[in-house]
């Protein structure tokens, strides 16, 4: 799942994926703007059917925190 989300925030800033981790900060490391975190939401919805709330979205400072968030979003 972790790959899944590379591809989708390489999809969004054209940086190769190789270049983070999984604790690579989605602002500062990743240089996602707010837009493309909006960007990034709407392709995690669509990819895994899943609906966030904006709520939920301070979470979402990793793409480990993100996965973190997909799995128990089943629950």
């Amino acid at each position: 799942m972790l790959e899944q989300i590379f591809e989708i925030i390489t999809e969004i800033n054209g940086h190769e994926a190789d270049e983070y981790t999984e604790n690579s900060n989605l602002i500062t490391d990743m240089e996602l703007s707010s837009f493309d975190i909006v960007q990034l939401i709407a392709a995690i919805e669509e990819r895994f059917d899943i609906r966030v709330p904006t709520r939920d979205l301070i979470g979402f400072t990793t793409p480990k925190s993100i996965v973190e968030y997909i799995q128990g979003a089943g629950k």
